[in-house]
């Protein structure tokens, strides 16, 4: 995500963001952003992780869902919403 904190912890308030994470089928989920954290460095560039909460569909094959998911989640997967 572009913007990446300089330093770790939670925002003031969550921002709204979409979503990609690479179990899900869907290209893009609405989230909550609640912080960040650095997860180490590649290279001279530290590597950023978000707190995110999200909904995510079940397979409608199974009738199973919607589940509500929250993790930390790598920076390119995390865009601002528009």
């Amino acid at each position: 995500m572009e913007g990446a904190p300089r330093r770790d912890g939670w925002l003031p308030r969550a921002e709204h963001v979409w979503i990609r994470h690479h179990s899900v089928d869907q290209p893009q989920l609405p989230g909550l952003l609640l912080a960040w954290r650095r997860a180490g460095t590649e290279g001279r560039r530290a590597r950023w992780e978000g707190w995110v909460i999200y909904v995510e569909l079940g397979p409608p094959a199974h009738d199973a869902g919607p589940f509500v998911r929250q993790g930390w989640l790598g920076a390119s997967g995390i865009t601002p919403r528009a």
